[in-house]
């Protein structure tokens, strides 16, 4: 308004810091939503027996595609015969939280790798890379909402700092475990167990 639009240059700098910033808005507000209708005392759940390979099948290419762009490595191993009773929704909502955060913290040329299996009583949902890691003493933190490890970084990639605490929610909300283990410049690595058999009411009973 002081000027800059009439050079070409400048003007399309400041239309791509809006769009960018416009567009970050729209995230922290949809993340916003999802964690207020999560954080309900009765979260709302669509109890579906899930299949892991049907679930990773549909998500998949959105894990090629964020891989290729920064020319990562994707690693999978998944038992394809596996059911469990989950919201489906939800469950995908984890593994993409979870692996864009692998991605946005892993330098080019790195690995990401997604374990989907069962261990006694549940479905393990593991994600691991090889990327800057997180210090010790900052992983009772990382679950807060807002909470950045690295605020820079963050910024670039357009985090909105509720990612983990979404992915907490939720798989409280199943009545399932996260774990977290993390090696600065090694690499992380987020295990998610949900239940097989839930303890809500399918919506087909």
């Amino acid at each position: 308004l002081d000027g800059a639009h009439e050079d070409p240059e400048t003007r399309k700098n400041f239309l791509e810091i809006i769009f960018k910033e416009s567009k970050r808005i729209q995230l922290l507000v949809d993340d916003l939503l999802v964690l207020s209708k999560i954080e309900k005392d009765e979260p709302q759940l669509l109890i579906t027996k899930v299949n892991l390979a049907t679930l990773l099948q549909e998500i998949l290419p959105i894990f090629e595609q964020r891989a290729a762009q920064k020319n990562l490595k994707l690693e999978i191993e998944l038992n394809e015969d596996l059911f469990f009773e989950a919201d489906e929704d939800k469950v995908k909502q984890i593994l993409i939280n979870l692996f864009t955060n692998a991605i946005n913290y892993t330098p080019e040329n790195g690995t990401v790798s997604l374990c989907l299996k069962e261990v006694d009583d549940y479905v393990l949902l593991k994600v691991s890379d090889t990327g800057v890691g997180i210090e010790k003493e900052l992983l009772p933190r990382i679950f807060e909402r807002f909470y950045r490890v690295d605020k820079d970084r963050s910024r670039t990639t357009g985090g909105t700092g509720l990612g983990l605490a979404i992915v907490k929610h939720i798989v409280e909300a199943h009545n399932g475990k996260i774990e977290v283990s993390s090696e600065v410049n090694i690499g992380s690595t987020f295990s998610v167990y949900l239940p097989i058999k839930s303890q809500h009411k399918m919506v087909n009973d």
